[in-house]
């Protein structure tokens, strides 16, 4: 009991270190154990990253760890207030590679951003993130299409750092976070739309390329269904 109550505190997931063992026991991660004939036993992964946004007037706050082990998953710890929203997600990497907005332009994946005013006559740093995102799914071996919608708060900016702070890298950098959810019954309800950098902090100049975007695909899960052993 001890243990949850700590997992269910912001205080807890604030001092967790890279290094920290993270073991998953959710659905999907007993299922994938008892897939590689290991039992039906959890995951464990290492905490390799700790990334922190902050929303601009401080209502929201997103903790991302990234876990690896056989694959590479990202635990995110969502802060509103005294409340937490905890998800993983992971990239796809093969459908869509993360980049800057130029990178996603030039492979042609407009979808992700609504229509400019002027087709003919913009910059990537000036679309915005779609309010849907059609999706091809294939689950027990049956294909169909979700449609993922964005969340009504709509795209959220703030300010990310990374602890502790990688060598040549500011201090903080600008982010902006879009949440999409689909109402469909799948594995992974839910679109994370994670952009960083693309707008200089101390001049506020925006730059042309935009920030580096990244995709994830997850879905919820309960501070039960991880146990974390810090470092």
């Amino acid at each position: 009991m001890g243990l949850e109550v700590r997992k269910e505190s912001t205080e807890f997931w604030h001092k967790l270190k890279v290094g920290a063992i993270a073991v998953l026991e959710d659905e999907q991660a007993v299922a994938e154990s008892m897939a590689s004939g290991a039992g039906a036993y959890g995951l464990q992964y290492t905490m390799e990253r700790k990334l922190i946004v902050r929303q601009d007037d401080g209502l929201a706050e997103w903790l991302l760890f990234e876990l690896v082990g056989e694959d590479r998953l990202w635990l995110m710890v969502k802060v509103v207030g005294s409340m937490l929203d905890l998800r993983l997600y992971f990239e796809q990497p093969d459908v869509f590679p993360a980049g800057s907005r130029a990178d996603i332009l030039r492979r042609e994946d407009y979808w992700l951003f609504e229509e400019p005013e002027d087709p003919d006559d913009f910059e990537a740093s000036d679309l915005e993130f779609a309010l849907e995102i059609p999706w091809e799914l294939e689950e027990e071996g049956e294909e169909f299409e979700v449609v993922y919608g964005l969340k009504p708060q709509g795209v959220l900016y703030g300010e990310a750092r990374e602890e502790p702070q990688p060598e040549g890298m500011p201090e903080a950098f600008f982010a902006a976070v879009a949440e999409y959810q689909t109402p469909d019954e799948c594995e992974n309800p839910e679109i994370l739309v994670l952009e960083l950098g693309g707008v200089e902090l101390d001049t506020e100049e925006v730059l042309p390329q935009g920030g580096f975007v990244q995709l994830l695909f997850g879905c919820p899960i309960a501070a039960s269904d991880i146990d974390i052993l810090p470092k």
